[in-house]
């Protein structure tokens, strides 16, 4: 199966290249591949001999990881704590909401990615007007305050001086200025995920192990 990157630094995540096929329910078409189909059907397809190698918590790790490689830690203790207490954060927010654990994981991915707790809420079907404990609000205002300030120095950094042709593209296509940081964190991310999952895939193939398909943060 070949790939192919769909942003123009060519740094974001790897999509199988395949036939596309619409499903109803879907945004986007999905391609004829093990990438690309539902995960149910890769088990039914592929589950009796291959195994599924999963970055868990991967977002978050990788923040994570980058804050501490280049000294920013001190600033983002409150996603370091998610980190490290994730059960924990999950049913907090799980609980105050009434959601299942899976509801409450997008909350946080969705903060990290540049949205708001508001796009959350529409997303699993809460009213705005629900009361939330204090701790709850202060947590999500401190995830959504660290990453902004972690973002602004990722994006300074010599490392990451390619996402200027990313923020060049989305002012091309008429993104507001002021939305295009939050867009390139997601970028970043990936860029740090295609790394890892290169190095997996390279210890797998030493071993003699088949790489049977990427799926963004696992093989």
């Amino acid at each position: 199966v070949d790939y192919e990157h769909r942003d123009s630094s060519g740094r974001g995540r790897l999509f199988a290249i395949g036939e596309k096929v619409r499903v109803s329910d879907d945004k986007y078409p999905r391609t004829a591949t093990l990438q690309g189909m539902q995960s149910d059907l890769r088990a039914a397809l592929v589950g009796k001999f291959a195994h599924d190698i999963d970055c868990e918590n991967s977002e978050v790790r990788l923040i994570c990881s980058l804050a501490h490689q280049l000294k920013l830690k001190d600033l983002i203790p409150t996603i370091i704590s998610y980190q490290d207490n994730r059960n924990f954060w999950l049913e907090k927010i799980a609980t105050s909401h009434c959601v299942p654990k899976l509801d409450a994981k997008r909350l946080v991915n969705i903060i990290l990615s540049g949205g708001r707790y508001e796009t959350w809420l529409k997303l699993v079907g809460i009213s705005p007007g629900v009361f939330v404990a204090n701790d709850i609000k202060k947590f999500y205002f401190q995830l959504y305050s660290e990453i902004a300030a972690l973002r602004d120095q990722l994006l300074q950094h010599p490392r990451f001086k390619w996402t200027e042709i990313e923020r060049e593209k989305l002012l091309k296509e008429g993104r507001p200025s002021n939305t295009i940081a939050s867009a390139l964190l997601p970028r970043i991310v990936q860029c740090c995920e295609n790394e890892v999952l290169g190095i997996i895939h390279r210890t797998f193939h030493e071993h003699n192990w088949i790489v049977r398909a990427k799926v963004f943060d696992g093989l």
